[in-house]
């Protein structure tokens, strides 16, 4: 929540530019919010200020709504807008064993095969155990479910890293690898 009040702090700097909506503050609606249990938390509670920063155009929406619009073009003339059909084309390629073998160390590794949070002693795979410390608690609570679904998505990340580039998926690692250093460090020093 302190994330959201920040980014939408970024643009709209009268805390209460949204009174006419019903939202006198947008620091207090965001913090009523945050004081919420975060298993019920739903859309609906943050609804009225996110439907006022969010600007939702899907092709369809402009297709049904703006059906003959135009827009300025490249040359200054007004354009109508098209949504071109799309073409695909396929491109088969094969990796070299040099590149297919990290390739297929990272897919293992991010491999969430224990959907049920069973701990694994795989050396090769990622643990995040970091991320779900529910699971090692001897009764775990309802808590482990919401740590399950965020490591999944910290998993859904990483694989996204990858598919811009092996790069990109390098310097996330060593971000995250800096922060759990810092994170053992801290848990020493108590």
């Amino acid at each position: 929540m302190g994330d959201l009040h920040a980014l939408v702090s970024l643009f709209i700097r009268n805390d209460a530019c949204f009174a006419d909506a019903g939202i006198p503050s947008i620091r207090d609606y965001i913090a009523r919010a945050e004081r919420l249990d975060p298993e019920s938390l739903s859309p609906e509670h943050l609804f009225d200020l996110l439907d006022r920063l969010a600007v939702r155009r899907t092709r369809h929406f402009v297709r049904e709504h703006y059906p003959n619009e135009t827009i300025p073009g490249a040359d200054g003339t007004n354009v109508t807008i098209r949504f071109p059909t799309p073409a695909l084309h396929r491109l088969d390629y094969a990796l070299e064993d040099a590149g297919a073998t990290p390739l297929d160390a990272v897919t293992v590794a991010l491999d969430d095969t224990n959907h049920d949070g069973a701990r694994t002693h795989d050396p090769g795979r990622l643990v995040l155990a970091r991320y779900t410390p529910g699971l090692y608690r001897r009764s775990p609570g309802q808590e482990q479910q919401y740590q399950l679904s965020n490591a999944r998505l910290l998993r859904s990340a990483l694989l996204k890293c990858l598919e811009s580039s092996p790069a990109a998926l390098l310097a996330t690692l060593n971000t995250l690898s800096r922060s759990h250093e810092a994170f053992l460090s801290a848990l020493d020093r108590g």
